[in-house]
């Protein structure tokens, strides 16, 4: 167990598109609709393609790591255009427009049996597929609320657009730069009221601790935090993934997957080592036979498995 540099891999990188150019694609997908920003974004993705030295390494190193054969630049290009919709489909979501998906969950039962229960319960979520996807199919659903841990300031342009398309759900954002005996009250009280905290599991924040685990054959950091915070509320943990599966008949299709990951109710404080580490084990098979499965859908783009060694 160690810490986290200050600055880790995905946090060192900036969030990249220049306010008109987002603009420009924003007015086009709630103007004109999904099939006219695709051809925008087939020319924005090749461009990416071409000059995103870096983004190009983490996808060739990613996608080699789940097929046998050399890594071309067209898989590459599906790739970055993979994450493209799916970064529009966002502004979709966000206005409400849920007549444009076409969506199917895996998984009801884990979700439905903490519903009748009126017990919260912590929603990880990844960099694998849409995490908006998730929050949507949330709203859906009658006596549902899904809040979201997020770091503000990193995200600035995230939440400059949510801001902008739906402040309502900007509501759902838990700050989580906040003190934290005030972040642990905010996220108790969510909780206590049923409520689903999601929270990202497959990257590090800043200088937090980590357990270092093997993913996709490698080894990597994965923060310990969430399973510290998962094993002092004593709720139980379930992972969602939102994969995205094309499009058909003029709608996307997504496919949500939820898995029940582990419950630390009756765990007790000498016990919780033991859990914790198990549980994220459990979490990271998980992730990594869905990323194996929907490779495409793997949006970390930066050097995934460089471990600080300080």
């Amino acid at each position: 167990m160690s810490r986290a540099s200050s600055e880790s891999g995905w946090q060192a990188q900036t969030e990249r598109g220049s306010p008109l150019g987002m603009a420009i694609v924003v007015w086009t997908a709630l103007r004109c609709g999904r099939a006219p920003v695709r051809v925008l974004l087939a020319g924005i993705v090749f461009y990416y393609a071409l000059f995103s030295p870096a983004a190009r390494r983490a996808s060739r190193s990613f996608l080699a790591r789940t097929q046998s054969t050399p890594v071309t630049f067209w898989q590459i290009y599906r790739h970055f255009f993979c994450f493209a919709q799916v970064t529009v489909d966002r502004l979709f979501f966000l206005s409400g427009r849920n007549r444009d998906f076409d969506v199917v969950v895996h998984g009801n039962s884990v979700i439905d049996a903490h519903i009748r229960s009126g017990q919260g319960c912590l929603l990880l979520m990844s960099h694998l597929g849409s995490f908006d996807v998730l929050r949507a199919a949330g709203r859906d659903r009658k006596n549902t609320r899904a809040r979201v841990l997020m770091d503000r300031d990193h995200a600035k342009k995230a939440m400059a657009l949510l801001q902008a398309v739906n402040p309502d759900m900007a509501q759902d954002i838990i700050d989580v730069e906040q003190p934290p005996a005030q972040l642990m009250l905010c996220l108790q009280e969510a909780l206590t009221n049923g409520q689903f905290v999601g929270v990202m599991a497959d990257r590090v924040h800043r200088s937090e601790r980590v357990y270092r685990q093997t993913f996709m054959g490698s080894p990597v950091q994965l923060p310990e935090g969430l399973w510290q915070m998962a094993a002092a509320l004593k709720i139980p943990v379930v992972a969602g993934f939102g994969v995205y599966q094309g499009t058909s008949a003029g709608k996307a299709r997504y496919e949500i997957f939820f898995h029940a990951i582990a419950d630390s109710t009756e765990v007790e404080r000498k016990e919780r080592r033991e859990w914790m580490q198990s549980a994220q084990r459990v979490y990271v098979d998980t992730l990594e036979s869905m990323a194996q499965a929907y490779p495409y859908n793997w949006f970390n783009f930066y050097d995934y498995w460089k471990l600080d060694e300080s």
